[in-house]
């Protein structure tokens, strides 16, 4: 490499691993002075010399990861893959990640959630084969669990019921799936949630109600129903005597 002034120095590195390079100070001065703020070296017109140059590589890293996350459901396990530094084998780590959910040192993450929220941030640290490390900033949302709301039900033994529909939410999403278990005698539930029937017995009654995500996830709510009996009265007794005005008497009704 040939400089002309102290001020016209430049020089080529080729990129690979740390290397030596020589080059030839040439000037019109009898001397030569490389250096900077701290002072300079002076060598004759024409000289040889070495420079040890160090090359930086980026930092390891990987991509975030999308994970579809539901409270109480186990998360289909999904792996990092690490790209720069000096290269793998990668290994990793995280912090911040939400309770049940863990990353492994081959960049698999997997487990259950035991908590909902929305992007919850957490850091993964990438470590390259030569002990360079580099951190992402990823995020998570974990859903809540499907879910659905007990209805009212207006029901009688022996009247049909004017029927009603649960609605759900939660999970994955539509469409939702409703299965029930422990309805009256009478009563039965479809799977887009209509309650319907002619409830035979009556009493209070405690009944489950499993409600299931577009993605299969399913969980479970309690609810209950009181079927009331019948409406009724007792006779009375009514002293009647051919043209005389009776003494009024009065029914009581019940159920």
């Amino acid at each position: 490499v040939t400089f002309t002034s102290p001020a016209a120095l430049a020089f080529f590195v080729a990129s690979g691993a740390d290397t030596a390079i020589s080059f030839r100070a040439s000037s019109t001065s009898a001397q030569t002075t490389i250096g900077g703020a701290n002072g300079g070296f002076s060598y004759p017109a024409s000289a040889h010399f070495s420079i040890q140059v160090t090359y930086c590589v980026a930092p390891p890293t990987a991509s975030c990861l999308t994970v579809d996350a539901i409270s109480g459901v186990a998360i289909t396990p999904q792996t990092l893959v690490g790209s720069g530094g000096t290269g793998g084998p990668y290994t990793f780590s995280a912090t911040g990640l939400p309770n049940g959910l863990t990353l492994s040192t081959a960049g698999v993450l997997s487990g259950t959630p035991t908590v909902t929220g929305v992007n919850i941030p957490y850091t993964v640290t990438i470590t390259d084969k030569d002990g360079h490390t580099g951190t992402l900033n990823c995020s998570v949302t974990v859903k809540p669990p499907a879910s659905a709301d007990c209805v009212v039900i207006d029901a009688v033994q022996g009247v049909a019921l004017t029927p009603v529909k649960l609605g759900a939410n939660g999970g994955c999403g539509a469409p939702f799936t409703f299965a029930a278990t422990g309805l009256p005698a009478g009563v039965s539930m479809a799977t887009d949630g209509t309650i319907s029937g002619t409830p035979s017995v009556s009493g209070l009654f405690d009944y489950t109600v499993t409600v299931t995500d577009a993605c299969g996830n399913s969980s479970s709510i309690q609810c209950s129903v009181t079927v009331n009996t019948k409406p009724s009265a007792n006779c009375v007794t009514i002293v009647a005597v051919q043209g005389v005005t009776i003494t009024p008497v009065q029914l009581v009704g019940s159920g």
